[in-house]
């Protein structure tokens, strides 16, 4: 079982509301280079707004789900693709 299967049985568990994933594989790594990028750059630059954007971005990359993408209807995973 991978991490992330792990975390949405846990959050099943706890009734809390599941997000489909609309993200595919080419978008989380551009999303995850993209978070780490403003982590660093908020560390360099002192800002917190860096840095909520780029925790915005690691959590978009892990849970592969994109509020823009589900207000959107806009779907890249090909997994879900599919059906």
């Amino acid at each position: 079982m991978s991490v992330q299967e792990y975390l949405v049985q846990i959050l099943i568990t706890y009734g809390v509301i599941i997000m489909k994933t609309n993200i595919g594989t080419f978008d989380r790594t551009i999303r995850l280079t993209i978070g780490i990028s403003l982590l660093a750059g908020a560390w360099y630059f002192n800002s917190w707004l860096l840095a909520a954007a780029g925790v915005f971005s690691l959590f978009e990359a892990l849970f592969s789900w994109c509020a823009w993408y589900q207000l959107l209807g806009k779907n890249t995973c090909p997994i879900n693709s599919k059906k």
